[in-house]
């Protein structure tokens, strides 16, 4: 029996298939380099992957070395903050003078602001904390120099009017004993002085009474190491000081003081 067209053209056709099959598959296989259990090829990395791994490393790196930068820096400032520990205390105790507290306390024979002051020491009643969680919490503050120490010393107690004694206490306490110090901070300070000063009435007088607290207090001091004293003038309360009333028509502007 003679095979038909249609056989003949089917065998002419089988042998290339089977060789179109097996280009195929070669053709599969992967060509990075890895072994994927298609050949023999030995495992590595590509240069693509090479540099992407750089790539990364080197972004660590710039994020480490920006961190160790910026907390270099931040240590720094703080080393030179501890060195304006004295500017720090006398910009506190301004900050503490204006917020003075003059209400009247039974302390001695007649009730009265509690606001005592020498050269060397002050001692006074504020609206700001520094120990409290609050600043605002009120506090009886004391600023006491020590000339043979040549140190600056601060301590506060929480301000209650039913705790006369506690405030009483405090006023004697002198920070020469350890358990004493506990009470007090200390900056190093070659010299610290107070002078208290009126405003200028009409009659221009600047004489200072017991029974008034100074409207200004002049302060000199001077950082250890420094060669020249500072003066700073500081205004007591004047965070609310006295409201100035517009003057009539022809009459002439009278002092807020």
């Amino acid at each position: 029996m003679l095979p038909s067209p249609a056989m003949e053209s089917m065998a002419r056709l089988l042998p290339w298939d089977a060789n179109f099959m097996s280009v195929t598959r070669t053709s599969q296989k992967p060509s990075f380099g890895m072994d994927l259990g298609y050949g023999d090829s030995q495992g590595g990395f590509t240069l693509l992957e090479l540099l992407l791994a750089t790539f990364i490393a080197s972004l660590v790196m710039g994020m480490l070395s920006v961190a160790l930068t910026f907390s270099l820096g931040m240590w720094e400032r703080e080393q030179n903050r501890q060195h304006d520990s004295a500017e720090s205390m006398v910009d506190l105790l301004k900050f503490q003078l204006a917020g003075l507290d003059t209400s009247p306390l039974p302390l001695g024979e007649q009730p009265e602001p509690l606001f005592l002051m020498k050269e060397d020491s002050i001692v006074f009643v504020t609206a700001h904390s520094v120990k409290a969680i609050s600043g605002g919490a009120p506090a009886v503050v004391r600023y006491l120099f020590d000339a043979a120490e040549n140190r600056l010393f601060y301590g506060e107690i929480p301000f209650s009017p039913h705790r006369l004694k506690m405030i009483e206490e405090f006023l004697e306490t002198t920070p020469s004993g350890q358990r004493e110090a506990r009470l007090f901070f200390s900056v190093d300070m070659e010299e610290f002085s107070l002078l208290a000063e009126q405003e200028e009435q009409e009659d221009f007088s600047t004489e200072l009474t017991e029974e008034t607290i100074p409207q200004v207090v002049i302060v000199n001091w001077q950082r250890e190491g420094e060669a020249h004293v500072r003066t700073v003038v500081l205004r007591t309360n004047y965070l609310f000081p006295p409201v100035a009333v517009a003057p009539r028509t022809g009459t002439t502007p009278r002092s807020p003081f």
